[in-house]
Protein backbone atom coordinates (compact mmCIF):
# COMPACT_ATOMS: atom_id res chain seq x y z
CA UNK A 1 0.00 0.00 0.00
CA UNK A 2 1.37 3.39 -0.95
CA UNK A 3 1.08 6.26 1.48
CA UNK A 4 1.39 9.82 0.27
CA UNK A 5 3.09 12.22 2.65
CA UNK A 6 3.30 15.98 2.79
CA UNK A 7 0.88 18.80 2.21
CA UNK A 8 1.06 18.48 -1.56
CA UNK A 9 -0.28 14.95 -1.29
CA UNK A 10 -2.94 16.08 1.20
CA UNK A 11 -4.24 18.60 -1.32
CA UNK A 12 -4.49 15.87 -3.95
CA UNK A 13 -1.23 16.60 -5.75
CA UNK A 14 1.67 14.22 -5.84
CA UNK A 15 5.17 15.05 -4.68
CA UNK A 16 7.97 14.22 -7.07
CA UNK A 17 8.73 10.59 -6.29
CA UNK A 18 7.93 10.93 -2.60
CA UNK A 19 4.82 8.78 -2.64
CA UNK A 20 6.76 5.82 -4.01
CA UNK A 21 9.65 6.05 -1.55
CA UNK A 22 7.71 6.17 1.71
CA UNK A 23 5.86 3.00 2.52
CA UNK A 24 4.33 1.91 5.78
CA UNK A 25 4.58 -1.26 7.76
CA UNK A 26 3.16 -2.23 11.09
CA UNK A 27 5.92 -0.14 12.72
CA UNK A 28 5.18 3.15 10.91
CA UNK A 29 7.08 4.73 8.03
CA UNK A 30 10.36 3.05 7.21
CA UNK A 31 13.31 4.95 8.62
CA UNK A 32 11.47 6.48 11.56
CA UNK A 33 13.75 6.11 14.53
CA UNK A 34 12.74 4.64 17.84
CA UNK A 35 13.34 7.99 19.53
CA UNK A 36 11.01 9.68 17.02
CA UNK A 37 8.26 7.14 17.71
CA UNK A 38 8.72 7.62 21.47
CA UNK A 39 8.44 11.39 21.01
CA UNK A 40 5.17 10.96 19.14
CA UNK A 41 3.84 8.79 21.98
CA UNK A 42 5.10 11.10 24.75
CA UNK A 43 2.51 12.67 27.03
CA UNK A 44 1.51 16.19 26.02
CA UNK A 45 2.69 17.71 29.31
CA UNK A 46 6.37 16.81 28.60
CA UNK A 47 6.12 18.04 25.04
CA UNK A 48 8.11 21.21 24.32
CA UNK A 49 6.77 22.79 21.12
CA UNK A 50 9.02 24.34 18.51
CA UNK A 51 7.42 27.64 17.48
CA UNK A 52 8.51 29.70 14.48
CA UNK A 53 7.69 33.40 14.75
CA UNK A 54 7.56 35.48 11.58
CA UNK A 55 7.45 39.13 12.57
CA UNK A 56 7.19 42.35 10.61
CA UNK A 57 9.96 44.93 10.97
CA UNK A 58 7.32 47.64 11.46
CA UNK A 59 6.04 45.91 14.62
CA UNK A 60 9.24 46.58 16.54
CA UNK A 61 9.77 49.59 18.74
CA UNK A 62 12.03 52.25 17.23
CA UNK A 63 14.85 51.47 19.66
CA UNK A 64 14.57 47.66 19.38
CA UNK A 65 17.25 45.81 17.43
CA UNK A 66 15.90 43.25 14.93
CA UNK A 67 16.82 39.69 15.83
CA UNK A 68 16.79 36.47 13.85
CA UNK A 69 17.57 33.14 15.44
CA UNK A 70 16.61 30.91 18.33
CA UNK A 71 15.31 32.29 21.61
CA UNK A 72 14.76 29.99 24.54
CA UNK A 73 11.43 30.09 26.30
CA UNK A 74 9.89 28.46 29.36
CA UNK A 75 8.76 25.07 28.03
CA UNK A 76 9.16 25.87 24.33
CA UNK A 77 11.75 26.78 21.71
CA UNK A 78 11.22 29.82 19.50
CA UNK A 79 12.79 30.56 16.14
CA UNK A 80 12.42 34.26 15.25
CA UNK A 81 12.41 35.31 11.60
CA UNK A 82 12.35 38.97 10.58
CA UNK A 83 10.23 39.99 7.58
CA UNK A 84 10.39 43.37 5.84
CA UNK A 85 6.58 43.27 5.79
CA UNK A 86 4.16 40.57 6.92
CA UNK A 87 2.63 40.63 3.42
CA UNK A 88 5.86 39.07 2.08
CA UNK A 89 4.82 35.81 3.71
CA UNK A 90 3.33 33.33 1.22
CA UNK A 91 1.05 30.36 1.96
CA UNK A 92 3.54 27.83 0.63
CA UNK A 93 6.18 29.24 3.00
CA UNK A 94 3.88 28.67 5.99
CA UNK A 95 3.23 25.11 4.91
CA UNK A 96 6.91 24.46 4.31
CA UNK A 97 7.80 25.70 7.81
CA UNK A 98 5.34 23.23 9.32
CA UNK A 99 6.57 20.49 7.01
CA UNK A 100 10.17 21.14 8.08
CA UNK A 101 9.34 20.48 11.73
CA UNK A 102 7.82 23.48 13.49
CA UNK A 103 4.99 22.50 15.83
CA UNK A 104 3.36 25.92 15.48
CA UNK A 105 3.78 29.21 13.71
CA UNK A 106 3.01 32.70 14.99
CA UNK A 107 2.78 35.56 12.51
CA UNK A 108 3.20 38.98 14.10
CA UNK A 109 1.90 41.76 11.86
CA UNK A 110 1.43 45.47 12.34
CA UNK A 111 -2.11 46.81 12.89
CA UNK A 112 -4.22 47.25 9.75
CA UNK A 113 -4.10 51.04 9.91
CA UNK A 114 -0.33 51.18 10.59
CA UNK A 115 0.99 49.09 7.68
CA UNK A 116 3.45 50.98 5.49
CA UNK A 117 2.26 49.01 2.45
CA UNK A 118 -1.40 50.03 2.90
CA UNK A 119 -2.95 46.55 2.70
CA UNK A 120 0.05 44.38 3.62
CA UNK A 121 -1.21 43.46 7.06
CA UNK A 122 -4.69 42.60 5.76
CA UNK A 123 -3.15 40.52 2.98
CA UNK A 124 -1.09 38.58 5.53
CA UNK A 125 -4.22 37.87 7.59
CA UNK A 126 -6.06 36.53 4.54
CA UNK A 127 -3.13 34.32 3.58
CA UNK A 128 -2.90 32.93 7.09
CA UNK A 129 -6.65 32.18 7.10
CA UNK A 130 -6.27 30.39 3.76
CA UNK A 131 -3.37 28.32 5.14
CA UNK A 132 -5.48 27.40 8.18
CA UNK A 133 -8.18 26.18 5.80
CA UNK A 134 -5.63 24.04 3.95
CA UNK A 135 -4.52 22.50 7.24
CA UNK A 136 -8.11 21.73 8.15
CA UNK A 137 -8.70 20.09 4.75
CA UNK A 138 -5.59 17.98 5.32
CA UNK A 139 -6.98 16.81 8.66
CA UNK A 140 -4.59 18.87 10.78
CA UNK A 141 -5.34 21.46 13.42
CA UNK A 142 -5.62 25.05 12.13
CA UNK A 143 -4.65 26.24 15.64
CA UNK A 144 -1.03 25.48 14.74
CA UNK A 145 -1.02 28.82 12.88
CA UNK A 146 -1.74 32.07 14.66
CA UNK A 147 -1.81 35.79 13.95
CA UNK A 148 -1.06 38.57 16.40
CA UNK A 149 -0.96 42.28 15.69
CA UNK A 150 1.08 44.84 17.50
CA UNK A 151 3.09 48.00 17.23
CA UNK A 152 6.10 49.19 19.22
CA UNK A 153 6.90 45.66 20.40
CA UNK A 154 10.09 44.50 22.07
CA UNK A 155 11.76 41.15 21.41
CA UNK A 156 10.56 40.01 24.83
CA UNK A 157 6.93 40.70 23.90
CA UNK A 158 7.39 38.81 20.62
CA UNK A 159 8.84 35.89 22.61
CA UNK A 160 5.78 36.08 24.91
CA UNK A 161 3.55 35.79 21.83
CA UNK A 162 5.53 32.68 20.87
CA UNK A 163 4.84 31.34 24.38
CA UNK A 164 1.11 31.93 23.92
CA UNK A 165 1.21 30.02 20.62
CA UNK A 166 3.15 27.23 22.37
CA UNK A 167 0.40 26.96 25.00
CA UNK A 168 -2.21 26.72 22.23
CA UNK A 169 -0.18 24.03 20.42
CA UNK A 170 0.85 21.97 23.47
CA UNK A 171 -2.50 20.10 23.81
CA UNK A 172 -2.31 19.20 20.10
CA UNK A 173 0.95 17.32 20.58
CA UNK A 174 3.87 17.11 18.15
CA UNK A 175 3.38 18.13 14.55
CA UNK A 176 2.51 14.97 12.56
CA UNK A 177 4.33 16.41 9.54
CA UNK A 178 7.73 16.43 11.27
CA UNK A 179 10.25 14.52 9.25
CA UNK A 180 7.94 13.93 6.29
CA UNK A 181 9.75 16.19 3.81
CA UNK A 182 13.12 15.42 2.35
Amino acid sequence: MQVKHGLRAARGGRGIGRARRHRTSNRGPVGRSLARRELMAAPANKFQPRITVLYCRQCLAADAQPFEGRRPGQGFAAQLVLLPCSSKMQVHNLMRILEKGADGLQLVACPDNACQHLVGSMRAGKRLAYAQGLLQQAGLEPERLGLARGQGLSLESITEMAGQRAEAVRPLGPNPLKGVSS
